[in-house]
């Protein structure tokens, strides 16, 4: 259980990285 939350939390917090570069990179293009 432990280990699969760690790597449930690592998992999405890449995503959110990720996506934050992203809407990072197109707010600034947009302004």
């Amino acid at each position: 259980m432990l280990n699969n939350n760690k790597i449930i939390l690592m998992v999405l917090a890449m995503i959110s990285t990720a996506f934050g570069a992203d809407a990072g990179a197109e707010s600034a293009g947009s302004n």
